[in-house]
């Protein structure tokens, strides 16, 4: 149980920092692009960079592709 009491704070506050700026940055980004922007900035601040990654895979590939898919089956 002291594990949690030998971690520094600046630890702490430097882990905090990168979860609000990815949050952030995933709330915003997501806003301009109009896909789920509170789902991904509520995703952004429970861990660092899983969301960052999987939204950077989404919007490059999976999006492209639906929406392609979308216009070919006219």
């Amino acid at each position: 149980m002291n594990e949690l009491q030998e971690i520094p704070i600046w630890l702490y506050i430097l882990i905090f920092f990168f979860l609000f700026a990815q949050s952030t940055f995933l709330f915003i980004h997501s806003r301009r692009n109009g896909r789920l922007r509170w789902f991904w900035g509520i995703w952004g601040m429970l861990n660092v960079p899983t969301p960052l990654i999987v939204y950077i895979i989404y919007i490059k590939y999976i999006i492209p592709y639906r929406e392609r898919r979308l216009t070919h089956d006219d």
